[in-house]
């Protein structure tokens, strides 16, 4: 951080002046104040380009295409948009790079090894090959959504389970005994912990797990139909579905929808992400709110301090969510 004098001296004002406006306390004139905006950018600029990480590579660690579309996991894709704006401004190179097995990974690092590495959406047995490889190496790696556990690298992971607890004791409160859950692929630890987060909040109001209404599979609109389409022929049907994202809770009103049900008149339906995507849905969609923007942020941040800090072993951090109660949930219909 530059300091008072140095941004007075850049900007051709006095010391006084830029403590005036820094403080807030004092007006200070327009051109003044464009003056001393751009001094401070231009020293931070000056400050990154002489740091020890300007101009590193990092690459981006993706599963294989075939079974990663990010066009079609819009929370996944404005996270890593905004990891690559924020390391963009510390003059880091980026390349993405596809995981097509440890052996091939393998010999990617020994012929071309980059500075640090963002690993996401990742299936927990590719994480601990990938993990390994690179503790191997000793290259700063942040793992995105997933908890490391033992491995020495960082994590930045939403609190799922917290949030998706949040969300059952909203569906509690309005009177809902029978929720069913419809969650992504289980390989992935955000979804054990978010279906751990359903599990526990029925052990809280001592409702016993159910099985049947119990989904997991994919993250999208095509497996929240199929679901929907399942869940409007079961004998005993839920009062309310909990999903594991917005997608499935699109995917799974739209079945309810063609079946003649109406939500949440007739079924409640919540997702989790609150992507902009779907804020214009009918009905609008009650959800957890993921702060992708913050979530690529702290990323990014966390792997730049990695590679300025190799003394660090790891770094864990878990981002707080909340709810926004909208038009697909309400109490259960008397009818019911």
């Amino acid at each position: 951080m530059a300091t008072i004098r140095e941004i007075a001296k850049e900007a051709g004002v006095s010391p006084a002046t830029v403590s005036r406006m820094l403080s807030g306390n004092t007006p200070v004139s327009r051109d003044a104040q464009n003056k001393i905006n751009t001094a401070i950018a231009t020293l931070e600029r000056k400050c990154r380009q002489n740091g020890t990480i300007y101009g590193k590579h990092i690459g981006i660690i993706i599963p294989n295409s075939s079974t990663l579309n990010l066009y079609e996991h819009p929370a996944l894709f404005n996270t890593m948009i905004s990891f690559l704006d924020y390391i963009e401004n510390y003059g880091l190179l980026n390349t993405t790079i596809v995981y097509d097995g440890a052996k091939s990974f393998s010999e990617k690092l020994s012929k071309d090894p980059l500075d640090g590495y963002l690993i996401m959406h990742t299936s927990m047995e590719q994480e601990t090959k990938i993990t390994e490889l690179l503790n191997e190496k000793k290259i700063p790696h942040v793992l995105l959504n997933r908890n490391a556990g033992n491995f020495r690298t960082g994590s930045v992971c939403l609190d799922d389970e917290m949030a998706t607890i949040q969300m059952m004791r909203h569906l509690f409160s309005i009177g809902h005994q029978r929720i069913a859950y419809i969650g992504g692929n289980s390989n992935y630890q955000n979804t054990k912990r978010r279906l751990q987060g359903y599990r526990n909040a029925l052990t809280e109001k001592d409702i016993p797990f159910d099985n049947k209404i119990v989904f997991t599979g994919e993250y999208s609109e095509n497996f929240g139909e199929e679901i929907g389409g399942k869940i409007v022929k079961l004998e005993n049907m839920p009062t309310a579905v909990c999903c594991g994202n917005d997608s499935i809770a699109v995917g799974c009103i739209k079945a309810f929808q063609k079946a003649g049900l109406k939500v949440p008149e007739d079924i409640s339906v919540t997702g989790f992400g609150d992507d902009e995507i779907y804020r214009h849905t009918s009905p609008s969609l009650t959800t957890v709110v993921q702060p992708n923007d913050k979530i690529g942020k702290i990323a990014a941040s966390a792997l730049i301090q990695l590679m300025e800090m190799p003394d660090i072993d790891s770094s864990t951090t878990y981002i707080k969510t909340k709810i926004v109660i909208r038009e697909s949930s309400a109490p259960p219909s008397m009818k019911r």
